[in-house]
């Protein structure tokens, strides 16, 4: 056989090698089968998605030749080498343990399959290390005038003293500490996550690399402790509650968080002081590079998360590709302007007509100070070889919901997802968030089967207008969605293609209603195609479209 489809993919525990130590690269092996179970053949690639802060080593030894060719960052990749179907994924060398989430997406014509890994990094063997600084004035000239402050000048020991230190190594032989202090550092020269501009401080451009910082933190302190399953940090960080789609929740904020992973039990939680609003605007390409206008000028800098969305023209929900951009590479926002331009012209449409949209999640300054406290749980426990997961979610978040005054919000959601044989597998969530006195929620469940000859994906979801914390596409607020996507393979060669689906406005009297049936034929050297559509809208007053 000569397996050239991707279907499938599966994490090899025996051959990764996942050990964050700062030199070595960790190694993440994976299994490619296809529809059937059998390995793809060598030679074969794909794209995949990787959380921050991992990044892939292929992706950093490239960066340098795409940056001087006016490329920006390419998506991380898997390559299969040889014939058993691995793929070895190098990952850049990282000081940072944790979890490791991977996302997969396999496309064969309109046939879409998702499917997620998750693993853990775990801390590698790491000599102590300190650097540190004491400094005093006595004369004419204080260490405020020394640092050119001349403006308020925010120390824990005054204008005259400062101390400085960076220290990380192993404590009691199981846990690795990280920690850094600076008793003068000025919380508004500080960028989220320690990003540094360089226009501002280097004058080599076309360099592509990307610098990070190890305690990154908007405070003057930061702490970081590391165990094999076990992590829990005082700093900057991102929330990372993306596990599920109705309670997704990214920010990126100073506080604390934890997170832990012993055998079947998953926790993760965040607590911060939060004085920012959250913002998301959703703007369709305009056929050139910008300045599109955000909102808001009140950005914080380097807390901007943007994408570029493709999404299917008939169907909303259905993402036909998404790619992460990174500044200073393929943007740049105008922070006193309020303005986002891009590298290269953003269309407003793609070669098949699909609507390509701009999506920026952001914070804004808040007026206040000090803030009021966000805060997030979830847990949960994963049957033995991943065939059921359930878990639970909590937040509490004042400023999201589009940023709608100060009222707090809270959310939460359940979700299962269960495995019921090699090739089904149905999820499930429902939520429900309150906010300024009232309440809505929101649910969904999806059915996927996969196997020889059949694929099937059957849906139904309902998210009412007011829902969420502000971080819900706005094309789905307010719709009940559902459908069922088939395919249907008669031989190698030729396949039937059904699609039905139903949406309809839960604020007013619109609906559509669409059947899809479609048939393909292909081989070496033909290939065909042939399908019907039948639409039947009907407008928000009631009336007929058509």
């Amino acid at each position: 056989y000569f397996a050239q489809v991707p279907a499938r993919v599966e994490l090899v525990p025996e051959k990764s090698r996942l050990v964050a130590d700062g030199s070595t690269r960790p190694v993440i092996a994976l299994r490619i089968t296809d529809r059937h179970g059998r390995p793809v053949h060598a030679g074969l690639a794909g794209e995949f998605r990787i959380n921050a802060p991992y990044e892939t080593a292929e992706d950093i030894d490239a960066m340098q030749s795409r940056a001087l060719s006016g490329m920006g960052r390419a998506a991380p990749r898997w390559w299969v080498d040889g014939d058993d179907g691995i793929a070895y994924v190098e990952l850049a060398p990282t000081m940072v343990s944790g979890k490791l989430h991977m996302e997969f997406i396999f496309s064969d014509e309109k046939q879409r399959r998702r499917q997620e890994i998750d693993s853990w990094i775990v801390p590698g063997e790491q000599p102590w290390t300190l650097v540190g600084l004491a400094e005093g004035s006595v004369g004419a000239k204080s260490v405020a005038d020394n640092m050119e402050r001349s403006g308020r000048f925010d120390s824990d020991l005054g204008n005259n003293a400062r101390v400085a230190f960076y220290a990380k190594g192993r404590v009691l032989g199981r846990f690795l500490l990280t920690a850094a202090y600076d008793s003068a550092k000025q919380r508004d020269d500080q960028r989220l996550l320690g990003a540094i501009d360089p226009r501002a401080y280097y004058t080599v451009f076309a360099d592509g690399s990307n610098r990070r910082f190890d305690a990154a933190s908007r405070k003057k302190l930061y702490v970081r402790i590391e165990a094999r399953a076990f992590y829990a940090l005082y700093g900057d960080f991102d929330t990372g509650f993306d596990q599920t789609q109705l309670a997704r929740y990214q920010r990126t904020t100073t506080g604390v968080k934890a997170e832990v992973e012993t055998g079947a039990f998953h926790a993760q939680g965040f607590a911060a002081k939060v004085a920012s609003t959250h913002r998301r605007d959703e703007i369709q390409g305009g056929g050139i590079s910008g300045p599109y206008r955000l909102s808001s000028r009140a950005i914080i800098a380097n807390s901007e998360v943007v994408r570029i969305e493709v999404r299917d023209r008939f169907r909303s929900e259905v993402i036909v590709d998404s790619r992460t951009l990174e500044r200073f590479v393929d943007y740049d926002i105008d922070l006193l302007a309020g303005t986002i331009t891009f590298k290269e012209p953003v269309l407003s449409r793609d070669g098949l007509l699909n609507p390509q949209f701009i999506v920026i999640d952001y914070e804004i300054d808040g007026t206040g100070k000090g803030g009021k406290t966000n805060a997030g749980v979830r847990a949960d426990f994963t049957t033995a070889q991943g065939r059921v997961r359930i878990g639970a979610t909590a937040l509490t978040d004042t400023g999201g919901n589009g940023g709608a005054g100060s009222a707090r919000t809270e959310l939460g959601g359940v979700d299962l997802r269960a495995r019921l044989s090699a090739s089904t597998e149905v999820r499930a969530e429902a939520a429900l968030s309150r906010h300024d006195g009232s309440s809505a929620q929101a649910w969904l469940v999806e059915a996927e089967h996969h196997d020889g000859k059949l694929d099937v994906l059957a849906y139904a979801r309902s998210t009412e207008k007011d829902f969420g914390l502000g971080q819900t596409s706005g094309a789905e607020q307010g719709r009940r969605k559902v459908g069922v996507d088939a395919r249907y393979s008669l031989s190698e060669a030729l396949a039937f293609t059904p699609t039905a689906w139903h949406d309809e406005s839960l604020t007013d009297a619109a609906h559509r209603s669409a059947l899809q049936i479609g048939g393909q034929y292909r081989n070496r050297a033909t290939e065909a195609r042939l399908g019907v559509s039948m639409m039947r809208d009907r407008l928000a007053d009631g009336a007929r479209a058509n």
